[in-house]
Protein backbone atom coordinates (compact mmCIF):
# COMPACT_ATOMS: atom_id res chain seq x y z
CA UNK A 1 0.00 0.00 0.00
CA UNK A 2 1.44 3.31 -0.88
CA UNK A 3 1.37 6.54 1.62
CA UNK A 4 -1.72 8.31 -0.71
CA UNK A 5 -3.53 4.78 -0.22
CA UNK A 6 -2.81 3.99 3.26
CA UNK A 7 -4.48 7.84 3.89
CA UNK A 8 -7.17 7.27 1.87
CA UNK A 9 -7.77 4.18 3.81
CA UNK A 10 -7.54 5.83 7.07
CA UNK A 11 -9.84 8.32 6.23
CA UNK A 12 -12.23 5.66 5.09
CA UNK A 13 -12.19 3.84 8.55
CA UNK A 14 -12.23 7.80 10.68
CA UNK A 15 -15.56 8.20 8.05
CA UNK A 16 -17.19 5.08 9.05
CA UNK A 17 -16.97 5.08 12.60
CA UNK A 18 -18.15 8.57 12.90
CA UNK A 19 -22.17 8.52 13.17
CA UNK A 20 -24.38 11.22 11.62
CA UNK A 21 -25.37 12.41 14.77
CA UNK A 22 -21.52 12.73 15.64
CA UNK A 23 -20.62 14.66 12.29
CA UNK A 24 -24.05 16.80 13.09
CA UNK A 25 -22.69 17.92 17.09
CA UNK A 26 -19.38 18.40 15.54
CA UNK A 27 -20.02 20.93 12.62
CA UNK A 28 -23.13 22.84 14.79
CA UNK A 29 -21.94 26.29 15.44
CA UNK A 30 -20.90 27.36 19.18
CA UNK A 31 -23.52 29.03 20.80
CA UNK A 32 -23.44 32.93 21.46
CA UNK A 33 -21.70 33.82 25.24
CA UNK A 34 -24.25 34.23 27.94
CA UNK A 35 -25.60 38.01 28.27
CA UNK A 36 -23.70 38.30 31.35
CA UNK A 37 -20.85 37.78 29.65
CA UNK A 38 -21.25 39.78 26.70
CA UNK A 39 -22.18 42.48 29.50
CA UNK A 40 -18.62 41.98 31.52
CA UNK A 41 -16.60 41.88 28.28
CA UNK A 42 -18.37 45.64 27.04
CA UNK A 43 -17.72 47.01 30.71
CA UNK A 44 -14.53 45.92 30.53
CA UNK A 45 -13.58 47.80 27.34
CA UNK A 46 -15.05 51.24 28.37
CA UNK A 47 -12.80 53.70 29.48
CA UNK A 48 -13.74 55.20 33.36
CA UNK A 49 -15.62 58.21 31.86
CA UNK A 50 -17.80 55.91 29.45
CA UNK A 51 -18.44 53.61 32.74
CA UNK A 52 -19.58 57.02 34.79
CA UNK A 53 -21.67 58.12 31.91
CA UNK A 54 -23.40 55.34 31.54
CA UNK A 55 -24.79 55.61 35.44
CA UNK A 56 -26.42 58.93 34.16
CA UNK A 57 -29.90 59.43 33.55
CA UNK A 58 -30.67 62.89 31.31
CA UNK A 59 -34.07 63.91 31.23
CA UNK A 60 -36.39 64.47 27.99
CA UNK A 61 -39.06 66.78 28.25
CA UNK A 62 -42.32 66.63 25.68
CA UNK A 63 -42.13 69.26 23.18
CA UNK A 64 -37.83 69.78 23.53
CA UNK A 65 -35.49 69.04 20.90
CA UNK A 66 -34.11 65.59 21.33
CA UNK A 67 -30.81 67.23 19.47
CA UNK A 68 -30.20 68.77 22.58
CA UNK A 69 -28.68 66.15 24.50
CA UNK A 70 -26.51 64.90 21.38
CA UNK A 71 -23.42 66.42 23.02
CA UNK A 72 -24.58 64.64 26.31
CA UNK A 73 -24.91 61.48 25.18
CA UNK A 74 -22.05 61.39 22.03
CA UNK A 75 -19.27 63.03 24.27
CA UNK A 76 -20.78 62.24 27.97
CA UNK A 77 -21.72 58.99 27.47
CA UNK A 78 -24.92 59.28 29.19
CA UNK A 79 -26.29 55.97 29.84
CA UNK A 80 -30.35 56.36 29.66
CA UNK A 81 -32.86 59.08 28.76
CA UNK A 82 -36.15 59.62 30.61
CA UNK A 83 -38.94 60.66 28.51
CA UNK A 84 -40.96 63.01 30.77
CA UNK A 85 -44.38 64.95 29.92
CA UNK A 86 -47.69 64.89 27.51
CA UNK A 87 -46.34 64.13 24.47
CA UNK A 88 -49.14 65.61 21.67
CA UNK A 89 -47.62 63.17 19.03
CA UNK A 90 -48.56 60.62 20.82
CA UNK A 91 -46.40 56.83 20.48
CA UNK A 92 -45.14 58.15 17.08
CA UNK A 93 -43.41 60.95 18.54
CA UNK A 94 -42.12 59.00 21.29
CA UNK A 95 -40.66 56.61 19.01
CA UNK A 96 -39.13 59.53 16.71
CA UNK A 97 -37.23 61.26 19.45
CA UNK A 98 -36.05 57.66 21.16
CA UNK A 99 -34.92 56.84 17.38
CA UNK A 100 -33.05 60.16 17.29
CA UNK A 101 -31.43 60.01 20.53
CA UNK A 102 -30.18 56.43 19.59
CA UNK A 103 -28.56 58.08 16.60
CA UNK A 104 -26.35 59.93 18.94
CA UNK A 105 -25.44 56.96 20.87
CA UNK A 106 -21.57 54.71 19.76
CA UNK A 107 -22.27 51.40 18.56
CA UNK A 108 -20.71 48.85 21.38
CA UNK A 109 -19.69 45.40 20.36
CA UNK A 110 -19.44 42.55 22.57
Amino acid sequence: MTGNDAAASSATADAARNTPQQLARSAAPKPDPSPASKAHRMVNAMDMDTRIGQLVMAPLYAGNDPASLASLIADRHVGSVLIIGKWTGGVASVRAADDQLQGYAPVITA
